[in-house]
Order: C-alpha cells, then sequence, then structure tokens
C-alpha cells in the first residue's frame, strides 16, 4: 500500500471483508471490488480516491445490499456494508486532505 494512513489501511481491510463474503457465497461484484482494492493500493493518489468514492457507492441497499448470501444473516451483512461505507468515506477524506 502505498498511502500509509490508518483510515485507508481500515477501508482496504473492510473492502478484504466484503469481498470475501461476495466469493465464499458465488455472488457477484468481486471482480468489480477486486479492481477498486487494487486502485486503492496503488500509487496514484486520484485513483485510490475514486477507488473509496466508488465502493462506498456500491454499499447502497439495491447494489451489494441487494446480493444473495447464504451464511450470513441480511442484518450482519447490512452492518457490514455500512461499515465499509463509513470506512471508505473517512479514506477518501484523508486522502483529500493530503
Amino acid at each position: 500500500m502505498s498511502f500509509d494512513y490508518i483510515e485507508v489501511r481500515k477501508a482496504e481491510a473492510e473492502l478484504r471483508s466484503v469481498l470475501a463474503v461476495l466469493e465464499r457465497n458465488g455472488a457477484g461484484y468481486t471482480e468489480v471490488l477486486r479492481g477498486l482494492l487494487a486502485d486503492m493500493g496503488g500509487n496514484d493518489r486520484f485513483a485510490a480516491k475514486e477507488a473509496f468514492f466508488k465502493a462506498a457507492e456500491l454499499c447502497h441497499p439495491k447494489c451489494l445490499g441487494d446480493q444473495y448470501l447464504k451464511d450470513i444473516s441480511s442484518e450482519e451483512w447490512f452492518v457490514m456494508l455500512a461499515k465499509l461505507e463509513e470506512a471508505c468515506a473517512a479514506a477518501f477524506k484523508c486522502l483529500e486532505k493530503g
């Protein structure tokens, strides 16, 4: 990771957790999230900010919230998505400030 901020690391960790749930359930958006994770860890600050912004947008109930998951309750899933959205917003703001 090129941006060593606590907020950035937390958002990346939250995204990895969400991605793991999607992968083990065979759900969608895994390729998109892997691409965003790669951008977050790159050297381009603008690309990283965009990736955090896009990841936060995907947390909407009609997007990631609408995925069928066999091994996690809807309540637990929405909590995970809320944490991801919050962490991505904090990372975006951190990179915005520089």
